[in-house]
């Protein structure tokens, strides 16, 4: 279990070795059969997911990022490769984990921490999990989680993301395609920012869950963790141990299509409160921030993340939904200027560009068609067309610059869409094409 490096120079010296090696086996793949390179493809992937899993931190969170831009353009065997990043990150060691809490922590307060497991139970990008016995002040004890952040990952966001971003022209040379990266590198960094202050994840915690209590058809199937503020700094969080199995593994179980179903109801109507009752959206939907428990037979929702929220002021939400009336009932031209409106557009782009966005929004809002319902979220078609019309607007784009919200929006919205696709669940988006016409 080794440390990942901490200072700015050993990182920049792993990606700029990365870079150079990844180039090598372009380079040597353009000259070999299209076997051999699909063999190039497979040994690039498989280094980037090798030093990328070293470094942690942005250079990790950057290539989690990038494999879901990229997966459907690279061979199979490669994709196998790259779901490693989204599924382990090998844990630094207990020396390491020992050594932050000490720093952390008061001393009374470390005494406390009892039967810390040697051993992590999840670990991530920027930092990983372990249990523990929690002893209180008044003597009381509970079983809980500790969330660590690795060392130097803040300082690193920067430097990381930079050298990132100058061999990100070698991440698209993987998939054959031409792209400007960098709305997605300032997504990372705005991510990696909030999801390094564990007080700020604290404090959205309890906030989700004043949010959540007023609404009892959600919060009888949602179940958060209780969080523990005397273990807690800006980079250790305590929380409650909750007992259930990942939502991935679940899936595994083979529950029962009915149970499956009521899940991805139960994610796609906490979407929905999220988005347009609260405002206040969870925008990373990786599978491992949820999991199942049972009571009385029935299945519930646990969340277990908020570093990743994203607050959407009042203003966008109306025009967010004001915008989807127009894909639905306006003209192409009514519902394109409303976009430049609302600055998601540049009123300069030419009318090739218009079109090619034009092409993207009405296939995005083709998932209510009401021919197409119930939406069968198995089908790959419509997430792989998604990223070929996303990929066709960036390439004729030349003006507008995404807006930070709607990336994080559209990243949850896609999440959303492949998670609702592992329960292999069937709905009528109706009743939301309803909700937005009465808003």
């Amino acid at each position: 279990m080794k440390n990942p490096p901490r200072s700015a120079w050993s990182r920049s010296l792993g990606l700029a070795k990365l870079a150079a090696r990844v180039a090598g086996e372009e380079l040597l793949g353009q000259v070999v059969s299209r076997v051999d390179q699909v063999k190039t493809r497979i040994e690039q992937t498989r280094l980037l997911v090798e030093e990328l899993g070293r470094l942690k931190g942005a250079a990790l969170k950057a290539g989690q990022f990038l494999t879901l831009e990229l997966r459907e353009h690279l061979p199979p065997e490669a994709n196998l490769i790259l779901q490693r990043l989204q599924d382990a990150v090998t844990p630094v060691s207990y020396a390491e984990i020992d050594r932050i809490l000490q720093r952390e922590l008061e001393p009374e307060i470390r005494k406390r921490i009892e039967s810390l497991s040697e051993t992590a139970i999840a670990a991530a990008s920027i930092g990983q999990v372990h249990s523990a016995r929690l002893r209180f002040q008044d003597g009381t004890s509970t079983d809980g989680v500790l969330k660590i952040q690795y060392d130097g990952i803040r300082d690193s966001i920067e430097s990381d993301l930079t050298v990132l971003r100058r061999i990100s022209s070698v991440m698209m040379a993987l998939a054959g395609k031409k792209g400007d990266l960098e709305p997605l590198f300032r997504e990372v960094q705005t991510v990696l920012i909030s999801e390094t202050d564990y007080l700020l994840e604290a404090k959205n915690l309890e906030l989700y869950r004043e949010r959540i209590s007023k609404r009892p058809d959600l919060a009888s199937r949602v179940r958060l963790p209780k969080l523990h503020p005397e273990f807690s700094t800006s980079k250790v969080i305590a929380l409650e141990h909750m007992r259930g199995v990942s939502l991935e593994a679940w899936i595994r179980s083979q529950p029962s299509s009915e149970h499956r179903q009521r899940i991805g109801d139960l994610l796609l109507e906490l979407h929905w409160a999220e988005f347009a009752d609260w405002g206040f959206v969870q925008t990373d939907p990786n599978p491992g921030n949820f999991m199942i428990a049972e009571e009385n037979g029935e299945p519930y929702l646990i969340l277990l993340d908020f570093g990743s929220m994203k607050q959407f002021s009042n203003e966008f939400r109306r025009d967010y939904f004001s915008l989807l009336q127009l894909t639905v009932h306006g003209t192409e031209q009514e519902f394109v200027e409303g976009f430049i409106r609302m600055g998601m557009l540049d009123a300069k782009e030419d009318a090739e560009t218009r079109e090619a966005f034009a092409a993207l929004i009405r296939h995005s809002m083709s998932l209510f068609d009401p021919d197409r319902q119930p939406v069968d979220f198995t089908e790959p078609e419509y997430m792989k067309q998604s990223k070929d019309l996303a990929f066709a607007f960036m390439r004729k784009v030349k003006h507008s610059a995404p807006p930070e919200s709607l990336l994080f929006l559209n990243r949850k919205i896609s999440g959303l869409y492949r998670l609702l696709g592992m329960l292999e669940v069937r709905k009528d988006l109706q009743e939301y094409v309803d909700r937005v016409s009465q808003i």
